[in-house]
């Protein structure tokens, strides 16, 4: 099946996961896949498959669920799988995407009676879910494979064109709810600093105004974003007692989780007001080392854009962190910059490049 066809497809199934989930396993099987699902520890809903013979045996693992829409101000139905303008819209276009791209590339590869050695671990939890791709889970996955040499991750990226890097880590996340608090009264009669939204604002500027970091040779700047604040306000002539702020950093090869949490913590102590912090972490950072691998599918890309791509870390945190600690991990996927946008989309041409650029290096690689 052609990449856009199956990519239309997979957007179409994407509302309902149950379908979604049966349409990998039955596709999969058609191509001569062993298809498992659920294995260790994982959700009951994850896919696991290996197919072709051989030395050389290469991991792909991505991610198949999609998140919940947040807007309704779409130009086509989110999963219709519109194709317009040389766009596929929808939601998922850019995560299913990719898989999709890789799924038609073994699909070329079995047509033309080539089937490498190959094994493809699908998530239903999504990049975050840490639960997901445990280390029990992990290790039971690399026992019952024969030994595997290399993992690509088939997920998004962010860089503006497709090629331009192929990532060898990714930068790691932790999500941190921090808690202004105050006695509340009557604001014409208390100071500034009685007031938890002054602090709150005084102590985010701060975070913001002073970068974490200026990057390394690997990883661009450690970057933090805001992403939610809410208070317990009440009425125009009282001070709130509380605001809340949910704060994301996305940290590079240069620190460790426990180092942000320790940043973030002396941030707070040396600024004025009332404050609680908690955190949870989310993906670690990491860095794979060159390999064989990596050079083949530098070439590979090559071949088929005519431009040589860069091997950096991602901006993006993701699961295969956990890969990482056994197995060199590549990641090039889709151009991530309308993921989770309204109106999600691909381009036509980057699904068509993307599954040439596959099949060459699952052809080479593999052998």
């Amino acid at each position: 099946m052609e990449s856009d066809i199956l990519i239309q497809q997979l957007i179409q199934h994407a509302a309902q996961p149950q379908i979604l989930k049966n349409f990998f396993v039955s596709y999969l099987k058609t191509l001569g896949f062993n298809v498992q699902e659920g294995i260790g520890k994982s959700a009951p809903a994850d896919i696991t498959a290996t197919i072709g013979h051989g030395e050389k045996h290469l991991l792909l693992c991505g991610y198949y669920d999609v998140l919940p829409l947040k807007s309704k101000e779409w130009s086509y139905p989110p999963f219709s799988g519109k194709a317009e303008s040389e766009m596929i819209f929808g939601r998922g276009a850019t995560s299913l995407g990719t898989i999709a791209c890789a799924i038609s590339a073994l699909t070329k590869l079995n047509q033309q009676g080539l089937k490498p050695h190959i094994s493809l671990y699908l998530s239903a939890k999504g990049a975050h879910a840490l639960n997901t791709l445990n280390n029990s889970t992990l290790q039971t996955f690399l026992q019952t494979s024969p030994k595997i040499d290399t993992c690509l991750s088939l997920t998004p990226q962010a860089h503006r064109e497709l090629g331009e890097n192929i990532a060898t880590g990714a930068k790691g996340c932790v999500i941190f709810q921090i808690k202004s608090f105050a006695t509340s009264g009557n604001p014409s009669s208390q100071s500034e600093r009685a007031n938890p939204l002054h602090n709150m604002v005084d102590f985010l500027f701060k975070i913001k105004t002073y970068p974490i970091d200026s990057g390394n040779e690997h990883f661009g700047p450690s970057t933090l974003q805001i992403l939610h604040m809410e208070s317990n306000y009440a009425k125009e002539d009282e001070l709130p007692e509380s605001v809340t702020a949910t704060i994301g950093v996305y940290y590079n090869s240069r620190h460790s989780k426990e180092e942000i949490v320790e940043w973030m913590r002396k941030n707070l102590v040396f600024s004025r007001g009332q404050f609680e912090m908690s955190h949870k972490y989310g993906p670690e950072s990491y860095l794979s080392q060159a390999t064989p691998a990596l050079e083949q599918l530098q070439s590979d890309v090559h071949k088929v854009l005519g431009i040589m791509p860069t091997a950096k870390g991602d901006s993006i945190p993701n699961f295969a962190w956990r890969i990482s600690r056994v197995l060199p991990m590549l990641s090039l996927g889709l151009p991530a910059n309308k993921m989770h946008c309204c109106d999600e989309a691909v381009h036509q041409a980057d699904v068509k490049h993307l599954t040439q650029i596959y099949q060459e290096f699952f052809a080479h690689y593999c052998n």
